[in-house]
């Protein structure tokens, strides 16, 4: 921020900061995302949910990790994932225009 400030004389601000923000949040979380199906048995979620995070913790899994993807993403807590999930259907019409108009562009 600090050098964007010392470059433009500001903050950033406008459509394009809007929709880089949506982005690094959503990706940041959900980047690496397990779900199942939905109407999932309850009893195998719950356990899912409390095997997950450690299960990606381990030495194990981030060496494999780093072999597959080089680098180990950090797991998130379920809850964490499922707010920011939730909180795509906030984001600004004018940022899901920005996005949907740069995409398409981009796809060619």
């Amino acid at each position: 921020m600090d050098v964007y400030a010392k470059i433009k004389g500001g903050k950033p601000s406008g459509e394009i900061w809007d929709a880089m923000n949506v982005l690094i949040d959503i990706d940041q979380t959900v980047q690496h995302v397990y779900m199942g199906p939905p109407g999932m048995n309850k009893e195998a979620a719950a356990a899912f949910r409390k095997a997950f995070v450690p299960a990606l913790s381990t030495d194990a899994y981030k060496k494999e990790a780093v072999k597959v993807l080089t680098y180990a993403p950090e797991p998130h807590e379920w809850r964490k994932t499922a707010k920011v999930i939730a909180a795509t259907k906030h984001v600004p019409a004018r940022v899901v225009k920005y996005l949907k108009t740069y995409i398409a562009k981009h796809s060619k």
